[in-house]
């Protein structure tokens, strides 16, 4: 099954389970939506899921014109009916194939789904994403920053169990999140993110948010 299939099967009751199966969840959501002081109209968000960003930043901003991609077509169906009465351009696609614009975006996001791509896809991504932006524009990313070989990683999967379980999570959803990282997750560490943003031309990274390996990055472009 490939990942946009897998989420096609998750986007009925995704909202609950993101909820149990990631922690700080809410703070991710929030730190990656973060709207700037300066003047912000055109947004690309990656990986939209069912539009937990683009709430937020609506919720900011009502003028705001948001480009929604997701490669899950249960997703975008999702997305066009919550946002129907918004400005939202949706885009079926996956990001190794997305086409943006030059200069076109202020703002670009991404909460829990870089971490799908692998450490060359990181790279192309984040500097499709540099193009995109105008000059003083930023990308807002939150997701797992680990790298599975990390001497640390036994013991992280073993905390992130627990605070499944704390927020309400059963051995069935542990199984099944298992599952989904073992098949579909390629989460890189901090560092090699800070590396890949600022070889993408990127000139001022910063950590808005981290609790262990669940971590918020603003990357400038001048």
């Amino acid at each position: 099954m490939r990942v946009d299939q897998a989420f096609d099967e998750m986007a009925r009751d995704y909202d609950e389970r993101i909820r149990r199966y990631v922690p700080h969840y809410e703070r991710l959501v929030q730190h990656a939506a973060d709207l700037p002081a300066t003047v912000v109209k055109r947004v690309v968000d990656l990986g939209s899921g069912t539009g937990a960003v683009i709430s937020s930043l609506l919720s900011q901003s009502d003028e705001l014109y948001i480009t929604a991609v997701d490669a899950s077509s249960d997703m975008v169906e999702l997305l066009e009916r919550r946002f129907a009465d918004h400005h939202i351009d949706y885009h079926r696609s996956w990001f190794q194939d997305l086409d943006l614009a030059t200069r076109s975006y202020d703002l670009a996001t991404a909460c829990m789904s870089i971490h799908h791509l692998d450490t060359q896809e990181k790279a192309d991504i984040y500097a499709k994403l540099y193009d995109a932006l105008a000059p003083g524009g930023r990308l807002q990313l939150s997701d797992l920053m680990i790298d599975k070989t990390d001497r640390g990683h036994a013991s992280f999967l073993e905390l992130w169990q627990q605070t499944v379980m704390q927020q309400g999570g059963s051995p069935q959803d542990w199984r099944e999140i298992m599952e989904h990282y073992d098949a579909y997750d390629r989460p890189d560490d901090l560092s090699t993110h800070e590396t890949l943003l600022h070889a993408a031309g990127f000139s001022r990274v910063e950590v808005t948010f981290q609790r262990g390996y669940w971590i918020s990055l603003r990357a400038h472009k001048d």
